[in-house]
């Protein structure tokens, strides 16, 4: 109602995201990890003071997600395209995972009972994850990174 623009710079606004989102096709994704890298281990201890008592670790790491990326010069040589192939990147991220737990029988062998201690992402205090930016590569949003978790799990078997 009260603007107006003519045919052309309609057409070269929608050319310029049709494109963009073409570059993308193949490209990386936003926040989507190209690597991953998992270790867990247990151990059990079996006679002797710690009989039954089980500890064990976790590791998990993730290689750098493309959080943005910058705007070049597009092919009308007035609006920008995204440039795909120089994204900017957040960091890596690990964690760490512990655990402690105990098991023995119960009720003449019948029932079998376990307890365990977990202390998920061990070390993580109150912190934020860069998960976009602008086109010049300044922070443009952020999440909050998963806390330190206890927990402690009762389960029976019978």
């Amino acid at each position: 109602m009260g603007g107006s623009t003519d045919l052309g710079s309609d057409y070269r606004a929608i050319n310029v995201n049709v494109r963009s989102q073409e570059l993308l096709d193949g490209g990386p994704t936003p926040e989507q990890r190209r690597w991953r890298f998992n270790a867990v281990s247990n151990y059990t201890f079996k006679g002797g003071k710690l009989d039954n008592v089980r500890i064990g670790g976790a590791y998990r790491w993730q290689y750098k997600a493309a959080i943005g990326f910058p705007i070049i010069v597009g092919p009308d040589g007035v609006n920008g395209i995204i440039d795909v192939k120089h994204p900017f990147l957040g960091g890596a991220e690990a964690n760490f995972d512990l655990w402690l737990g105990y098991s023995r029988k119960l009720f003449s062998d019948r029932i079998g009972w376990n307890v365990q201690l977990n202390v998920k992402n061990v070390g993580r205090g109150n912190r934020l994850i860069a998960v976009g930016t602008q086109p010049d590569g300044s922070l443009a949003s952020t999440r909050i990174a998963a806390p330190q978790i206890w927990s402690v799990t009762n389960t029976f078997e019978f």
